[in-house]
């Protein structure tokens, strides 16, 4: 089977799949490679239609795509390995550990929640007129509106000059994501809502939150603390919604104490 998938894989040991958010590609988990590759084997993959992986034409629904990438992954993993989502694949990491439970050990969400969007009865999520407005800019401007999207990423985090600068750098290394494939990504946010599912994870989980996240608040990562049934939520101070790259170092500390 070809994959269609862009993965590399760094270092040895027990395996990190690590999935990016919307809008990024994997290349944004660079910082953490080198240090983390030396316990580990990181697995990143490009999620459809973004850096150099190929388009999927169901990107717009969770469970067609969870199934898709791990089909398209599984030849290259081992029986159990540890699932690493950040922002939008903190979702697929989630749904991924509910669908094939026998082989994912540990699960970390970065800025994870288990529904983007806000309803009546769900406060902790995102306005999605927000990221409607950037998939419309996003169309008629894409260098310009990208930079926004991850200058609201860092907005009142600590080193937020910085870092942006950093991300600005990853994020444009590889190819713009196709157009369809954000439309895609973004109905994927809209319409997932994985609340009810929650309960089925049974593996060990790290939740990693900002404490400054204008996108996802603190109080998603306590709720998916609450619901899993063996899980803990860290809340980075000074933090927006990037803490591997933000708190690099912070970050490595605890994953690896987690996963030891």
């Amino acid at each position: 089977m070809t994959n269609k998938l862009h993965i590399e894989s760094y270092g040895r040991g027990q395996q990190l799949v690590l999935f990016h958010g919307w809008g990024m590609h994997s290349g944004v988990f660079k910082p953490v490679v080198e240090e983390l590759q030396k316990d580990m084997q990181l697995v990143l993959v490009d999620l459809p239609g973004h850096g150099y992986s190929q388009s999927y034409a169901h990107f717009d629904d969770i469970d067609r795509t969870t199934d898709y990438l791990f089909e398209q992954l599984q030849s290259r993993l081992e029986q159990q390995v540890v699932l690493c989502g950040w922002s939008t694949g903190s979702l697929i990491a989630q749904n991924m550990a509910i669908r094939y439970p026998g082989h994912v050990k540990k699960i970390v969400l970065l800025t994870g929640t288990p529904s983007f969007k806000i309803k009546s009865d769900w406060a902790h999520g995102v306005d999605i007129t927000i990221l409607e407005k950037f998939k419309n800019d996003l169309l008629a401007n894409f260098d310009k509106t990208l930079n926004r999207f991850l200058s609201l990423q860092f907005m009142h985090s600590e080193g937020q000059k910085e870092n942006l600068r950093l991300a600005r750098e990853l994020v444009f290394s590889r190819p713009t994501p196709h157009l369809d494939m954000l439309e895609a990504g973004l109905e994927l946010l809209k319409s997932t809502d994985l609340r009810s599912r929650l309960s089925k994870i049974q593996s060990p989980t790290l939740i990693v939150n900002g404490e400054r996240d204008s996108l996802i608040p603190t109080t998603a990562a306590r709720y998916l603390a609450e619901q899993i049934s063996d899980a803990s939520a860290v809340i980075f101070k000074s933090c927006g919604h990037a803490p591997f790259l933000s708190h690099e170092r912070y970050f490595n500390q605890h994953l690896k104490h987690f996963l030891s």
